[in-house]
């Protein structure tokens, strides 16, 4: 692929019993077809985490075949998938 990619990151609060492959399989679904990868690279849990919480951290990458994306193109897919881990799975925002 000769366009450059776009990455963003994602920090969220969620559940401890749902897998981080669900988290994953989520993301993957939404950001298609311009999310090219998903990595989860953060895995926490602990005493500043919310009790029966866990906090997941991972790398999006985002790349068209055919174009240099812009934030216009890639922001609105992020905050996409930022609204389907909230309402399918109870996720928050991490700062």
């Amino acid at each position: 692929p000769k366009f450059p990619e776009t990455y963003r990151d994602i920090s969220i609060l969620i559940d401890k019993k749902i897998a981080s492959g669900e988290v994953s399989a989520r993301i993957s679904q939404v950001g298609e077809p311009l999310l090219r990868k998903v990595e989860l690279y953060d895995h926490f849990d602990g005493k500043k985490i919310q009790e029966g919480k866990k906090s997941l951290t991972y790398a999006l990458t985002f790349q068209s075949a055919d174009r240099t994306l812009t934030d216009d193109e890639v922001n609105p897919v992020f905050a996409k998938i930022v609204e389907t881990l909230s309402s399918q799975l109870g996720a928050t925002l991490r700062d």
